[in-house]
């Protein structure tokens, strides 16, 4: 959520004073009261963020076919903010230029580095999930992304794409990556402690001759 970094990086007084008004209150009547109403504002839509992340279930962000967040209230813990990290967030976002939009629009400088971590191709027919926003991101915005990261390496930057340890990552990304390296990552999502065990990731770097 791109207001959650610009209030961030404008105003974090106000972000941390937004988050503790709403954890002072928490409940499951309060929770599900406020997901229904997102505010207006960088500030208090990033206090409401951060609060629907942290008392919400698992730390998830989701929303539905109408684009409204609806993930589900969580066990009921106190909702904790690190407020530090929030500072250390708005200092290292003080000489950033903040954009949202479709990857298709941004352009990396020669020699820049650049990370992506798009929605992960599912492991299985059970973990498919691309829904964390309306139009989701799916198999054709996969082979999309791999073609721009190509495009990005040989105008002169180095790009390092992560996606799931599966063959359907391979298919997409293999060809046009100059190295893949497997990894192993935890996960926290799923509802039972016992089933967050690490799998398997890939690495694919792309680089071009002139970084």
């Amino acid at each position: 959520m791109s207001a959650a970094w610009r209030a961030v990086q404008a105003d974090p007084e106000g972000v941390i004073a937004g988050f503790r008004h709403h954890a002072a209150r928490d409940s499951g009547v309060y929770y599900y009261g406020l997901r229904k109403q997102p505010p207006v504002g960088d500030t208090l839509l990033a206090a409401w963020f951060l609060y629907m992340n942290k008392a919400g279930f698992n730390g998830l962000y989701r929303v539905n076919a109408k684009g409204e967040f609806n993930v589900p209230y969580g066990d009921g813990k106190p909702p904790t903010l690190n407020e530090e990290a929030v500072w250390s967030a708005h200092r290292a976002l003080a000489c950033v230029a903040i954009r949202c939009g479709d990857f298709a629009g941004i352009a990396c400088p020669p020699r820049a580095a650049c990370y992506l971590d798009p929605p992960y191709l599912p492991l299985n027919a059970t973990s498919s999930f691309t829904g964390y926003t309306r139009g989701g991101f799916g198999p054709g915005d996969q082979l999309r992304l791999a073609t721009w990261a190509r495009a990005q390496a040989d105008a002169g930057a180095r790009v390092v794409l992560s996606n799931a340890g599966n063959a359907d990552a391979l298919t997409a990304f293999e060809s046009r990556a100059d190295r893949v390296t497997p990894i192993h990552a935890s996960r926290v999502i799923s509802c039972k402690g016992a089933g967050r065990q690490p799998v398997r990731e890939y690495l694919f770097e792309f680089q071009g001759g002139t970084t």
